[in-house]
Formats: structure tokens, C-alpha cells, sequence
């Protein structure tokens, strides 16, 4: 095969809206054997794609991805680079400034001196419906084992998850997707890159199910100038990248790391487990009664003779029969939601408290009932000793500790939330025109500054945010961080930390 038959065409592809679009195109119009290599960037809505023109056309590469579904374009087509020829590809290898080529799902990356560039992506994801270390270390075990996920921090206190990933491979959804498929419920709260674009969070109202949040990305993802769209059910945020430079035509309410917070209250988990503990109470209550007198009193287990007669058959006692019909709304309402976590965690074999609470009642009861239906089909001449009280009075107590753990829980988000309060709510925005002359100041939300926006800090005043001193001299306090009480002089080229 001659290294002159390579050509490289370049081609507009419209219709991508995330990383998996990138991935899909890659990866279909790589395998093909005619193809040398494929790069598709989605910010610019090009692909690169260098092709054997003996077998192929850049018009018939064009229409390939345009069969998938993208408006494809063909722009332009030229003689491949000599790099990405099989024969420039060996010159180079055997040349002192050593370069490797390693073909990816068709897609050709070069290492340079023993070392593949890579791009990653900062993500913070709200986890909920951990309980303890146990859930932390789970979590952290299972999803750093996710294809593309580099590293991941979990925060039991603060119900949040820290994950630097490769976007090129997977997405923070992803991520929270499969967090979600371990048994807890986690959503995107916020995606922080090295993107040239702006992101925004903007709190939405009516938010009620999957479906709404699925019909708002859709349509704000089809808004000129949209890159992303992530919307959380969860917490009602939605997190969007956008280019700065077209408008989106929206008019929406910043949301801001305190409403975060409050959106992390956790009453969701309140009110359901507050539900379950009801429902436990109500039937459990007289569960405990009914025990209290016929197997303590009048010890009906141990002495048969003592025991009442339902529908004429000694098989079937009225203590049994209440027992029964108090236990199973419970066991069948009341411990529902153990049943889904317990079936979550099955699925990815492994065991957590949930399925210890399940096997324990569910055992119980299932016993229960089958001995006493035995006891029915063959007219035994007593009722058997049952264990219908375990699963209420299990129930009850579990149901009551996970209502006032999470009641703790939403404290201490209210608590930082009031925290976050005490922080700058706005940055002096500076406007320079080419010869360094200020031309506008400007008063903005802080959640609107971005990188590499130029910030002027009065005197007496807080640093809005992290940042590197361009001009001036003045001494900022550091004490909520270092300990030491005397201020730090700052000067050109020193790092300031926000709050200072």
C-alpha cells in the first residue's frame, strides 16, 4: 500500500450534542478498514478523518457518518500528513525524538517522549442514601473501576462525590448513572473543565419527573450556542455549557453553592423515611400489645390449651391470626424501601445493612406464615408458635433511626448553607481596553465569574474568589486557613485564596 494513496479529509458534522456522539462516529468509521484514522472534535463540529484513497472517496466518507444520523459536509481534501502514513510512521519511530502511535477504537493518539496527552474533567455529583464509611469506601471502590474515571473522593458528610474522568470516554451523567445502579440516588451538581465555554447553574421549578428533566435537555441542548445540558431531578439544578459569545435567549435565577445546599436537605429522605416509620408504628403498636398479653400473660406459645379457636379448627388461634394481619401491611409497605436498596445491592453482588434487615424479617415472616399454613392443611390440634412480631418491631425501630439520621443530616446542610452565606455575593468586574486602560467596572454575581476574568478588590474588602494578583500591593488575612493571625502581603504574581 503506498503512503501516497492517504488522504485526509475534513468535514462539518452537525446533529453531536454530547461526547457520546463523539464516541459513536469514532468508533463506527474507524473500524472500517479503509480508514488510517478519525478525530471529531464537538466543540468545533468537525471531524478529521485520514482515508485510502484506493478504496474510498472523501464525498463516500462524508455520507458515511451522514447515514448515521449527522448533517456531514465535506469541507476539504489533501494529502494525509506525513505522520499519519505508514511509512512516515516508521521514519519517526526510528528518528531520535521518539514518537509512538496507538490506535484507540480507530482512532490514532500520539505519545510524545513516553508520554500520552490526555484531557480530563472535574465533576461534582450529590450522593445520597449513604449511611456510613462502609457506603464511602463502596462507592469509591466500584466507580474508580468505571472505564475513563481517573479518580474519585466521596464525602459522607457533605453527600457529594468528587471524580476526575476522561470526557472522551465517559460523562459525568455517566458516572452519577452507575453510582445510581449501586443503590443510591446521585445526580450532577456541578462540572468544572478546561473548556474554552462557560458553565452555568440555574435552579428550575417543576421539575417532577425523569421525563420533565429529559424534555428540558432536549430542548435547551437544540438552543444555538448550547454545548451541554445536564438537568438533576434531584436537586432541580440544571448545569449548562454554552458559548459566551451567542445568546441563549433564557431569563433564569443563578443558582448559588447555598441554594445547592439547600437543595440537599435531604427531606425527600425525611418524608419517606418518616412515612415508613408511620406505617411501622401503626400496625406495630398493636403488634406489641397483642404479644405483650397472649405470650407473656397468657402464654398461649407454651401452654396450647389457653389459646382461642378461629373459624372451629385449634390450628388457627385469634393471636396468630391478628399477628398476621397486623405484620403484613408492614412487611409489604412499611419495608419497601429496604427491599429496593437490598435489590440493588444483590445486583452488583454484594451485601450491605439493608440486606441483613431484609433476610432477617423476610425469613421470619415467610416461616411464620408457612407453618401456620401447614398447620391448616393438616388440622393440627394446636396453633404453631409464630414470629409475625419480629418484622414490625424490626421495622419500627430501623425505620426510626434512618428518620432521625437523615433529620441530622438536613441540619447540617442548613447549617452550611448559612455558612456559605456569610461569603462575597459579588466581584468588581474589570474591563481593559488594548493598552492596559480601564475601561468599565462593573458589579457581578459571583457565581458569574469565570477564568480569566480580570476582579479589582477594593481595600477592606473579601477576595471573591481564588485567583493570582495582576497589579497592586495590599495584605490579605489567611487565618481561617493557615492559623496564623498576621496578615500576608500579596503582590504581583501571589496566589489569593477567596474569602481572604
Amino acid at each position: 500500500m503506498s503512503a501516497d494513496s492517504f488522504l485526509e479529509a475534513l468535514v462539518s458534522i452537525e446533529g453531536m450534542t454530547c461526547h457520546s456522539c463523539v464516541r459513536n462516529i469514532e468508533s463506527t468509521i474507524g473500524e472500517k478498514d479503509f480508514v488510517r484514522s478519525i478525530f471529531v472534535s464537538l466543540a468545533e463540529k468537525t471531524g478529521t478523518i485520514v482515508f485510502d484513497s484506493t478504496f474510498t472517496t472523501g464525498e463516500d466518507v462524508a455520507e458515511a457518518i451522514d447515514d448515521m444520523g449527522f448533517d456531514c459536509k465535506l469541507i476539504s481534501v489533501r494529502e494525509a500528513p506525513a505522520a499519519t502514513s505508514p511509512a512516515a510512521s516508521r521514519k519517526s519511530l526510528a528518528s531520535e525524538e521518539e514518537q509512538s502511535i496507538i490506535m484507540e477504537n480507530g482512532r490514532a493518539l500520539f505519545k510524545k517522549n513516553g508520554s500520552v496527552a490526555e484531557s480530563t474533567e472535574k465533576a461534582a455529583l450529590s450522593v445520597v442514601r449513604m449511611t456510613c464509611a462502609s457506603c464511602v469506601a463502596y462507592i469509591e471502590k466500584h466507580i474508580s473501576k468505571v472505564k475513563g474515571v481517573k479518580s474519585i473522593v466521596v464525602s459522607l458528610m457533605f453527600s457529594k462525590a468528587d471524580v476526575t474522568f476522561d470526557p472522551r470516554v465517559t460523562s459525568a451523567q455517566s458516572i452519577a448513572d452507575a453510582i445510581d445502579g449501586l443503590g443510591y440516588r446521585s445526580g450532577v451538581l456541578e462540572i468544572g473543565g478546561t473548556t474554552s465555554n462557560s458553565k452555568i447553574s440555574l435552579i428550575l421549578g417543576g421539575v417532577s419527573d425523569a421525563n420533565c428533566a429529559k424534555r428540558i435537555e432536549s430542548h435547551v441542548i437544540a438552543r444555538l450556542g448550547v454545548e451541554s445540558c445536564t438537568v438533576t431531578q434531584s436537586t432541580s439544578i440544571a448545569q449548562i455549557e454554552f458559548s459566551p459569545s451567542v445568546g441563549l435567549g433564557y431569563s433564569a435565577q443563578l443558582a448559588s453553592q447555598e441554594d445547592q445546599l439547600k437543595r440537599l436537605d435531604h427531606s425527600d429522605d425525611v418524608e419517606k423515611w418518616r412515612n415508613s416509620l408511620l406505617i411501622s408504628l401503626i400496625f406495630g403498636i398493636p403488634v406489641m400489645a397483642v404479644m405483650v398479653y397472649f405470650h407473656w400473660i397468657r402464654q398461649t406459645p407454651m401452654h396450647p390449651e389457653r389459646q382461642t379457636p378461629i373459624l372451629n379448627t385449634p390450628a388457627l388461634s385469634l393471636d396468630n391470626l391478628i399477628l398476621f394481619v397486623l405484620c403484613t401491611p408492614v412487611q409489604l409497605f412499611g419495608g419497601r424501601y429496604f427491599y429496593v436498596q437490598s435489590w440493588k445491592a444483590l445486583k452488583h453482588k454484594t451485601a450491605n445493612m439493608d440486606v441483613l434487615i431484609v433476610l432477617a424479617t423476610s425469613i421470619s415472616y415467610i416461616y411464620s406464615l408457612s407453618v401456620l399454613m401447614l398447620a391448616l392443611i393438616f388440622q393440627w390440634k394446636s396453633s404453631p408458635m409464630t414470629f409475625f412480631d419480629v418484622p414490625p418491631m424490626l421495622i419500627v425501630f430501623i425505620s426510626l433511626g434512618r428518620w432521625l439520621e437523615h433529620k441530622a443530616k438536613g441540619k447540617t446542610s442548613e447549617a452550611l448553607s448559612k455558612l456559605m452565606s456569610l461569603q462575597a455575593k459579588e466581584a468588581l468586574l474589570v474591563t481593559r481596553d488594548e493598552n492596559g486602560l480601564i475601561l468599565s467596572e462593573k458589579g457581578i454575581d459571583i457565581e458569574l465569574v469565570q477564568r480569566g476574568d480580570l476582579i479589582k478588590v477594593l481595600p477592606g474588602a473579601k477576595i471573591p474568589v481564588d485567583g493570582i494578583v495582576v497589579e497592586g500591593k495590599s495584605a490579605a488575612d489567611e487565618s481561617f486557613i493557615t492559623g496564623e493571625s498576621m496578615p500576608v502581603v500579596k503582590k504581583p504574581e501571589s496566589t489569593v485564596i477567596g474569602e481572604a
